[in-house]
């Protein structure tokens, strides 16, 4: 494809955006969009209430809760984006980044029941724990974290034949 001539992309759009074909354009697309935001705001502030209710179950108050709330808005931004595993992995981690930010983890895990995902697992544990603690050998990376550990070229078992797939 030919490239375009330089000022020709500015032509392009001064043409493609004057008033008399952009706004019938606009106006076609308002009644969509603004029962998208609507609905957009509507989940918000139901996923807020439920927050909240979490909350002042737990005793949490204060500048405490915007902490919870910007973990559910983070959340609702991930499930809006992705889904399935993508969706878990990416919920995992701000779990974590929320764990570390000293969240109660009780109360993220119900708060990401809210989005139908399961967070703070064992297995996030143990992972997070294995990452502070790698060990080079002659074979690769080999994690060891106060536990019987061998390492393959693709799984590590880790006590009780426990696997975590190393990339």
């Amino acid at each position: 494809m030919p490239r375009k001539s330089p000022g020709k992309r500015g032509e392009t759009w001064d043409i493609k955006t004057q008033p008399e074909l952009l706004h019938p354009v606009l106006e076609a697309k308002h009644d969509e969009m603004v029962r998208s935001i609507k609905q957009a705001y509507y989940d918000i502030d139901k996923i807020y209430e439920r927050v909240a209710e979490i909350l002042d179950e737990n005793g949490i108050h204060t500048q405490a809760r915007l902490l919870y709330r910007g973990f559910a808005e983070e959340l609702y931004r991930l499930a809006s984006r992705y889904s399935r595993s993508t969706l878990q992995k990416e919920a995992t981690a701000v779990s974590l980044k929320y764990s570390y930010y000293g969240c109660d983890e009780e109360l993220l895990k119900e708060i990401a029941k809210l989005f139908n995902l399961n967070v703070l697992t064992l297995e996030d544990f143990i992972i997070t724990k294995l990452v502070e603690k790698p060990v080079p050998t002659p074979t690769g990376l080999y994690y060891d974290y106060d536990a019987t550990s061998e390492y393959s070229e693709s799984v590590l078992t880790i006590g009780i034949s426990y696997e975590v797939e190393v990339a």
